[in-house]
């Protein structure tokens, strides 16, 4: 069991702490060169009410390193995990990243990703400060409230240059309040000890986020207001199998440079991603107003 848990959910057990994932120890990438990275998290053999996570990497390339650090407080003296949540989670985190790539149930420094096609030099240096409350009430409710402070330095091929002075900007940053309400009635879950994935069932699941930037706050830059709406829901087509079916809306109120522009998902790996365009380079295209539905079937 030791052996199958580490070769399928990628984690060694170690008393109250578990090390991994193990597929991103070691990714390679063209800013970061051949990149190691070693982390892990707690579990409650650790605390019912404290959970901790993190990691360090080093690039070879660029010679920088990279971390995280989160540290999250359960009130109701359950797993961060587990249902129904409510907890407040600090993070801190200093890495790579490439502008439009959303992975999900992957981490982003996973080594079978680290082989992409076509040209793959545009990323960013992310020093992101995040703190978020999660509640969640019976019948699908949740709501999460959120303070984000996110510096983006630019790598590889991308500059940020001041078009009216032509000088190069260093970097952007932005301080971010964000409240998100989350509707999905009937939801049910494959909880396991450190995570947990839904199933998705015919029942709609709606999700409304809001987001103010706000200048001048812990050296916030800009001021804006970014409003998105997402609706997924599941039909089941008999003999056929069923279609999943996933529709964003979003609006951005403000002026802004791209680096705070809608980057639409893209995918250059050759993996196929859910909720991406997979046939789309990163930062191919982006959009400050209404983004175009999603549609996948399986």
């Amino acid at each position: 069991m030791d052996i199958a848990t580490l070769l399928l959910a990628g984690y060694k057990q170690l008393g109250p702490y578990e090390l991994g994932p193990v597929n991103a120890f070691y990714s390679f990438n063209p800013v970061e060169g051949f990149r190691l990275r070693v982390g892990g998290r707690t579990t409650p053999k650790f605390s019912n009410n404290l959970y901790l996570e993190n990691y360090i990497a080093y690039g070879f390339k660029d010679e920088k390193w990279k971390y995280f650090l989160s540290a999250s407080y359960s009130f109701n003296h359950k797993s961060v995990y587990s249902y129904p949540l409510n907890f407040l989670r600090l993070s801190y985190q200093y890495d790579t990243k490439i502008p439009g790539q959303e992975l999900q149930f992957v981490q982003e420094d996973n080594f079978l990703l680290s082989f992409k096609r076509g040209d793959n030099n545009k990323w960013l240096y992310n020093t992101i400060f995040k703190a978020e409350y999660i509640r969640e009430f019976d019948r699908g409710l949740s709501y999460t409230l959120g303070f984000k402070n996110w510096k983006q330095t630019p790598a590889g091929s991308i500059e940020y240059i001041n078009e009216g002075t032509s000088e190069v900007v260093p970097d952007v940053t932005t301080t971010e309040l964000s409240a998100e309400l989350r509707w999905a009635p009937h939801e049910v879950f494959y909880q396991g000890k450190v995570y947990r994935i839904p199933v998705p069932n015919k029942y709609p699941i709606i999700h409304l986020r809001y987001i103010a930037g706000v200048k001048g706050l812990v050296n916030g830059q800009y001021n804006y207001h970014n409003l998105n709406l997402n609706v997924f829901k599941r039909v089941y087509l008999s003999q056929f199998g069923f279609a999943d079916l996933s529709v964003e809306g979003g609006y951005i109120f403000g002026k802004l440079p791209f680096p705070l522009l809608t980057i639409h998902r893209a995918n250059q790996t050759y993996a196929y991603q859910l909720n991406s365009y997979n046939l789309m380079n990163f930062m191919e295209f982006e959009a400050i107003t209404m983004l175009p539905a999603i549609s996948t079937i399986t």
